[in-house]
């Protein structure tokens, strides 16, 4: 399922955000998650690719019988918070919120690289560690995932490579 809206006549190079999801769910999966988080912010405005990969990470889930075990927690943001930091904001706030309610949650899936640095330090405050309590898994690969520590789980998005291919 690719991100993008129906347009016919125009050739559209995209992200395939429901796979991307899916890559996320087999990869905790794979390390023995059974319980797992999917924290966003909101699902049904800005953009697809959001609420594309959460389908994806349902569906892979859901074909390892672990689709009630999925946890999933948004929130909206207001208008003026838009600053650069309002998504490590939610990351944060919504993983406190989460691991204090559901305390057998092993596994959290950040909507993306900032939503996911904010769920790491919610769970450095809990004095909970990463990835031997829980183990942390965004979305883009921004550079910033490779320079915290422990280095952030990222599915790679692959511009630079996007972009080539849609100049050629």
């Amino acid at each position: 399922i690719a991100d993008k809206v129906n347009l016919e006549s125009v050739d559209i190079v995209s992200l395939d955000s429901f796979k991307a999801g899916e890559i996320a769910a087999e990869h905790l999966i794979s390390l023995g998650h059974k319980h797992i988080a999917y924290i966003s912010t909101p699902l049904d405005s800005i953009s697809i690719s959001r609420a594309n990969r959460l389908k994806g990470i349902k569906y892979k889930l859901d074909a390892c019988n672990l689709g009630n075990n999925l946890i999933i927690e948004t929130e909206l943001f207001e208008e003026e918070s838009l600053s650069g930091d309002y998504e490590i904001d939610i990351g944060y706030r919504l993983a406190k919120k989460v691991l204090e309610k559901h305390k057998h949650i092993t596994g959290i899936i950040g909507v993306n690289d900032m939503v996911a640095i904010g769920i790491i330090n919610a769970i450095r405050d809990m004095n909970l560690s990463i990835p031997e309590d829980i183990s942390v898994c965004g979305f883009e690969n921004i550079y910033f995932s490779s320079q915290i520590r422990p280095k952030l789980t990222t599915i790679d998005h692959h511009l630079t490579r996007r972009a080539r291919h849609a100049v050629d």
